[in-house]
């Protein structure tokens, strides 16, 4: 094994992979004669000899084996590959010969010249096709692509063949939830010049797909996520706990507006006023230090943030009012229902608000 800078790491993820493995690798080196390589197998608990032919061929071949020992997830896999990485263009592919090893230098060439950042081997581009796939899972990808069409331009953006400059994901937290990761990385890392490159892909020769139910689960909270992320700047975690605090914080100014009007006769725009600041303080510190997870304590940091939450919630509160004002007077809508429903219409852009402005600067997932 060469003690050189490798020119491309590999990543593969294996899961009893014993009918594939060995021509896998033996594909990326016979493919990559031109390349210094190094392949690392990410193995998440093989029973069937997966591991001791992976361990046979790293006695003469540069490469390297991360055995997890359980199932872990494909995304897991590639990031824990990448992490451990060494070359100069990091790469994706799958173990089980649906993605042609013969492609990699097609991929790998344009981010070593300099003219791109990450390459995609797409499906749906030019001439790219698969190739003995169930038309189930064809429609099952197509509808997946349709889905994330806005977030990406990438025609091919869930692809498991994929290549990249090494310092892509530098300071980047990515999800290791799912097997999409190529989507994930377009999404959040947005790198300049994106490459597809067609090719074809076959569904496996051997071995079981490790797709059910459970990764479709796993797809759908990702794409929750980064919907999430583009629209505001955050994560579907902040918005569930953002929310929750906001419906804690809606029965509290219910309750209060109902008290201040029924028991003391005061107007319900003045009721819905004290309200909303009593809710809006208690709200601020359950986000900063829950829906965010904002640990900055110094009192300049949150004097500032409480600065600019209570101008956003000024902000709130004149959309509140306008909305709550034009349910009850024009169209007669009973006062604690018009109340719910304004709230209903600040609560987008008071958390987008708060993401991308009041808490900007923390430590992000």
């Amino acid at each position: 094994m060469s003690s050189e800078t490798p020119d491309i790491s590999v990543v593969l993820p294996t899961m009893n992979e014993s009918e594939n493995i060995r021509e896998v690798v033996s594909g990326v080196f016979g493919s990559c004669r031109d390349f210094q390589v190094e392949v690392i197998v990410v193995d998440d608990g093989s029973t069937d000899g997966t591991i001791e032919i992976v361990e046979e061929m790293a006695r003469g071949l540069d490469i390297k084996l991360i055995s997890r020992g359980r199932r872990m997830g494909i995304s897991s896999a590639l990031l824990d590959g990448f992490e451990s990485a060494k070359g100069k263009v990091l790469g994706a592919m799958d173990a089980d010969l649906s993605h042609p090893p013969e492609t990699i230098p097609r991929l790998v060439r344009p981010i070593l010249d300099g003219d791109a950042d990450m390459t995609i081997g797409s499906r749906y581009r030019g001439e790219g096709g698969t190739v003995n796939w169930p038309r189930s899972r064809w429609l099952i990808s197509k509808a997946a692509t349709f889905l994330v069409r806005p977030l990406t331009g990438a025609s091919d953006p869930m692809s498991g063949l994929f290549f990249m400059r090494n310092d892509i994901l530098k300071g980047e937290e990515l999800s290791r939830r799912g097997w999409k990761l190529c989507l994930d990385i377009l999404v959040r890392t947005r790198p300049e010049r994106v490459v597809e490159i067609p090719y074809t892909f076959r569904d496996r020769r051997g071995g079981s797909t490790k797709m059910g139910p459970g990764t479709i689960m796993d797809f759908m909270i990702n794409v929750l996520d980064l919907y999430v992320h583009r629209l505001f700047g955050s994560s579907l975690g902040s918005l569930i706990k953002f929310s929750t605090v906001g419906g804690i914080g809606v029965l509290l100014n219910l309750e209060i507006v109902y008290a201040l009007v029924e028991y003391l006769s005061i107007d319900y725009r003045i009721s819905a006023t004290a309200s909303f600041f009593i809710v809006a303080i208690n709200n601020f510190f359950w986000n900063k230090i829950w829906s965010f997870r904002d640990r900055r304590t110094a009192p300049r940091v949150v004097g500032r943030q409480l600065a600019r939450y209570v101008l956003t919630s000024l902000v709130s509160l004149a959309i509140n009012l306008a909305v709550l004002t034009s349910l009850v007077e024009l169209f007669g809508i009973y006062y604690l229902a018009a109340q719910l429903m304004a709230i209903a219409v600040a609560v987008t852009a008071n958390f987008t608000v708060n993401s991308r402005w009041v808490f900007r600067g923390r430590e992000r997932r």
